[in-house]
């Protein structure tokens, strides 16, 4: 009983935090497909120092452009990175509310708009733009070159 009495209170404050800082809800179901950028290496450079949630890079102007371009026609964009995931435990709670607030800062000064950040991939996102993964070609398991 306290485990699911923790569960609510955790989902609750999670909440108020999302709605505080402006992003959408855990519990919105998601109706439209989305487009999803990685942050590290393909929005922003990445930086050759070891990993600070605090320090994003400096922004890639080419992929800042097509995200702008998504944006403009209308596209739900959101970016999808590691820097925002969980493990459960309060130190990474505690840097994933960090890394929401300072890519969101990020993305206010270098694109503009307030965008959707994410940690895991689901069946509405239709396309991905990340500067670490090989493309296959459907159902065949053949690696696009």
């Amino acid at each position: 009983m306290k485990v699911i009495l923790f569960i609510c209170i955790g989902i609750i404050i999670i909440e108020i935090f999302r709605y505080y800082f402006g992003f959408q809800s855990f519990l919105k179901r998601q109706k439209v497909s989305w487009i999803g950028f990685d942050l590290d290496g393909t929005l922003a450079t990445k930086d050759k120092r070891p990993f600070n949630p605090r320090i994003i890079g400096e922004p890639v102007s080419s992929t800042i452009s097509l995200i702008k371009e998504y944006i403009d026609k209308g596209e739900n964009v959101k970016i999808l990175t590691a820097r925002v995931s969980t493990d459960g435990t309060i130190g990474s709670i505690y840097n994933a509310i960090v890394g929401q607030y300072v890519i969101r800062s990020w993305c206010k000064k270098h694109i503009g708009h307030n965008i959707d950040i994410v940690s895991v991939k689901d069946f509405k996102m239709k396309l991905l733009y990340d500067d670490s993964v090989i493309q296959v070609k459907s159902n065949t398991g053949e690696l696009v070159q």
